[in-house]
């Protein structure tokens, strides 16, 4: 379905640089005590490039290779000072096919926080955000995102997934032209059936406390 909806210069939208952006700050506090960083825990495995043998598949890479398969080649991942096992294992990011940078910070308040770390880097860039620890399908579903954006000239698209359990998610309302019209946080109840899993879009202004999903008048949905 394409949203119905006024259209920005689309052009300058599509010639400008999509950049992966990877919230990894966090503790894990519901997983403690915890052998190494999420981001880093193996979850399947994957056979080597070179060796052509199995070698354990980390959370994070589920969503580096996304981004590659979209045509990303960058991707900023913001941890906390002390997870240093998430660059060791993933150095420059060689072995994904996504070059990668870390910024590194003391704290953080929450994900909000921690993407508006990244900022700086992002101002004149599309950004396809993702949760290193939520594993979600298809695998060129950052395509499909950047290619929805392209061709509504909505200024961010969020790929909504149906949830069972709206108590642990982030539910989203939208209408039937796909703009969205609210998100819910964690309700406790509510008769919404999508939450968010993965976007694309330009950063808002740091003055944003609601990040990504600052301009709703032109957020189109992307359903999987």
């Amino acid at each position: 379905m394409t949203p119905a909806i006024d259209r920005p210069d689309a052009s300058s939208s599509a010639a400008q640089e999509v950049v992966g952006l990877v919230p990894a700050a966090g503790l894990a506090k519901r997983l403690q005590p915890f052998p190494c960083s999420k981001e880093v825990y193996p979850v399947g495995f994957v056979l080597d490039r070179h060796t052509g043998k199995p070698r354990p598949k980390v959370a994070a890479h589920y969503l580096l290779e996304k981004f590659s398969a979209a045509g990303i080649t960058k991707a900023y991942l913001v941890i906390r000072d002390g997870k240093w096992d998430i660059p060791n294992y993933f150095r420059d990011g060689g072995f994904v096919d996504v070059s990668l940078a870390y910024i590194v910070i003391a704290g953080s308040l929450g994900p909000p926080d921690t993407i508006d770390r990244a900022y700086p880097f992002l101002e004149q860039k599309r950004v396809a955000f993702g949760f290193p620890d939520i594993l979600f399908g298809p695998d060129d579903a950052y395509r499909q995102l950047i290619a929805t954006q392209e061709r509504t000239g909505a200024d961010v698209v969020l790929g909504l997934h149906r949830v069972y359990d709206h108590r642990v998610w982030d539910m989203v309302e939208c209408d039937a032209d796909g703009l969205v019209r609210n998100i819910v946080m964690k309700p406790a109840a509510t008769t919404l059936t999508y939450g968010c899993v993965a976007r694309s879009g330009h950063p808002p202004s740091r003055s944003s406390s609601t990040a990504f999903c600052a301009r709703r008048r032109r957020t189109a949905i992307w359903r999987n």
